[in-house]
């Protein structure tokens, strides 16, 4: 039976077979408990045969602008795109993730839950059972690697949050990791009520800061950390919440991973699809690189 309250948002830039076989799976394992709908940024056109679709949701630059939110940047120029080649097909900043998802919330606030889910996020279980495992969790943020400011003090975005005149002390700063995150409708209505006041920064430290001052629960979907309950402690994944790139671990920020790994029942993060070809090339190189250290260290 239909979970009617809540909806699964695969949010995606690109379209490739990875992505293709990613959508495939969860509407094939959830369509008939969950909403699923995907969230596709069109700024460039690439879904435009998808426009008719139901089953779609898409967003473009204009649209988010049109939420009016004060100091929310969220435009990614060809500069600073050009600086960092993993993030060449981006049209949006990183940390500016919910902006999708509260534009989806203004149309749709009907839902008490909103799962959302990046184009490169594999889960090697079956996705109905990791979704209902969370079906009666009453935490309005289900995130990963939740970490408090003073755990994670050199933090690159925690000089970016601007709180305003909000009492907030920095001991409650709150930082987290969304490839994968739950939200509920009161939290969106409430993080759009703090962004149309103009707070500003990273949405992976503004947004757990912020809900849990406003009296709304966070929780940790796995991992080790504070806010994770014994019984999912390292249950969906693992990584190194106080490590810059999050690795070692199933869930991180880097590297890139070609595909998931074996283990059963668990998230892993980035698994950016690359055809056979290009696979094979990159363990070619790494295995020249062992060698010639090899050769060098005799």
């Amino acid at each position: 039976m239909r979970q009617a309250d809540t909806v699964i948002l695969v949010l995606s830039h690109v379209l490739n077979r990875g992505v293709v076989d990613l959508l495939n799976e969860i509407q094939a394992h959830c369509s008939g408990e969950y909403k699923v709908t995907l969230l596709f940024d069109n700024t460039k056109g690439t879904f435009d045969r998808r426009v008719k679709d139901t089953d779609c949701f898409l967003f473009d630059l204009q649209s988010i602008e049109d939420l009016r939110y004060p100091r929310q940047s969220f435009a990614y120029d060809d500069k600073r795109r050009q600086e960092n080649p993993h993030h060449k097909d981006f049209n949006f900043v990183p940390g500016s993730i919910a902006l999708p998802v509260l534009l989806f919330y203004q149309k749709y606030p009907s839902y008490q839950h909103y799962w959302v889910v990046e184009y490169d996020v594999r889960f090697t279980g079956r996705w109905n059972a990791f979704f209902s495992h969370f079906r009666d969790n009453p935490a309005d943020l289900l995130g990963t690697t939740l970490t408090r400011q003073e755990d994670i003090p050199t933090w690159y975005h925690w000089p970016g949050l601007d709180l305003l005149d909000l009492p907030i002390d920095k001991r409650d700063y709150i930082r987290g990791f969304f490839p994968i995150y739950r939200i509920s409708g009161r939290a969106l209505a409430q993080l759009h009520a703090f962004y149309k006041r103009g707070v500003k920064g990273h949405f992976e430290c503004l947004g757990p800061t912020l809900l849990r001052h406003a009296g709304l629960t966070i929780e940790d979907i796995g991992g080790a950390g504070e806010f994770v309950r014994p019984e999912n402690v390292n249950r969906f994944y693992r990584n190194s919440a106080k490590a810059g790139a999050l690795s070692p671990g199933t869930l991180v920020f880097r590297p890139v991973m070609d595909r998931p790994g074996k283990e059963s029942g668990m998230l892993w993060h980035p698994v950016k699809y690359s055809p056979f070809w290009r696979i094979l090339g990159r363990k070619a190189y790494r295995l020249a690189r062992r060698v010639l250290r090899a050769i060098r260290g005799r």
